[in-house]
């Protein structure tokens, strides 16, 4: 069994727990410990965050949250004699930094989430790439059966200028009968607007018939693809070279849209029930078996043993 110890930021009581749920099911298949920022503090030299753990680990898996957190500060990388794991975020901002820290550090595994973007902007590390892409956790993004009292339904922020089809979805849906647009926190720069959060989050995607997102101009598989499909929700969204790697196909799990026709598509599905539940649970039937946090953690698990010459 693995040995892991990982560094993350404390996502535990936050909206976002997508590695807050890898981590749980990682530790069901290793000696797993987790340290996050709260528990290292200032603690910023690497060799002494290790002395915190009551076992040699074969591999530490970083987080970038936790650079985030200590603005890149993180250091003596080069006193500790074990192989590091690393999970980079939004990889088209602060790219050079990235660059400087993955090379200074002699990072030996990443595990982006989005391949394409990855490959275009650090080809040089091609070999030590392990895609690592989304995931959800199945006992939170079901199917609750409940009432879908909502033709449609926009969740997530739309401000930032990459979120050009959402705007535009916005623009237009705005004040239609049955439109729900829920208002993210960061858009509206305000602690007042509250977040809807973990089996809260899912039942609000589940109580829509269709819900609208987009993969922005970055051409991101966003974890949005994974939650809607995981709520037995209809998808309107556009796609990218990420998501068919990954098996996403238009018409049979989702429905593929652009700026011009989504409006034509929603009012189709909307009116179509029969095709839309159709849709709606191929892609749940596709998350569960192709795309849980508990595959997901195996993934990771596997790709671990082969870098270190262990079967799996």
């Amino acid at each position: 069994m693995l040995n892991i110890l990982a560094l993350d930021y404390d996502f535990s009581s936050s909206y976002f727990k997508n590695s807050f749920y890898l981590w749980d099911e990682v530790k069901k298949r290793s000696n797993f410990m987790l340290l996050t920022t709260s528990q290292f503090q200032q603690k910023l030299k690497l060799d002494e965050i290790v002395d915190l753990c009551p076992f040699k680990p074969d591999i530490i898996l970083i987080n970038e949250f936790v650079n985030f957190h200590h603005k890149w500060q993180l250091e003596a990388f080069d006193k500790v004699d074990i192989p590091i794991g690393y999970l980079p975020h939004d990889i088209d901002d602060s790219v050079e930094i990235r660059r400087k820290f993955m090379l200074e550090n002699n990072v030996s595994l990443i595990f982006p989430l989005y391949q394409e973007s990855f490959l275009r902007l650090y080809p040089e590390y091609k070999d030590k790439m392990r895609w690592l892409p989304h995931h959800v956790n199945t006992e939170i993004f079901k199917d609750y059966n409940i009432v879908k009292d909502k033709d449609g339904l926009l969740l997530g922020r739309v401000s930032q200028s990459f979120y050009h089809l959402r705007k535009k979805i916005l623009e237009k849906m705005d004040g239609h009968p049955g439109f729900v647009y829920y208002v993210h926190p960061q858009d509206q720069n305000s602690a007042k607007v509250s977040w809807l959060e973990g089996e809260d989050y899912a039942r609000y995607i589940n109580s829509s018939k269709i819900f609208f997102s987009c993969c922005s101009t970055r051409k991101y598989p966003l974890l949005k693809y994974f939650e809607i499909l995981g709520c037995r929700t209809l998808l309107l969204a556009d796609t990218c070279s990420d998501l068919t790697d990954l098996g996403f196909i238009p018409g049979q799990h989702f429905v593929e849209i652009n700026e011009h026709n989504f409006y034509e598509k929603f009012l189709y599905y909307v009116n179509n029930e029969t095709e839309r539940n159709q849709i709606a649970a191929n892609g749940y039937q596709f998350i569960r078996n192709n795309h849980s946090t508990a595959l997901r953690a195996q993934q990771l698990i596997s790709y671990i043993n082969d870098y270190l010459g262990r079967k799996s």
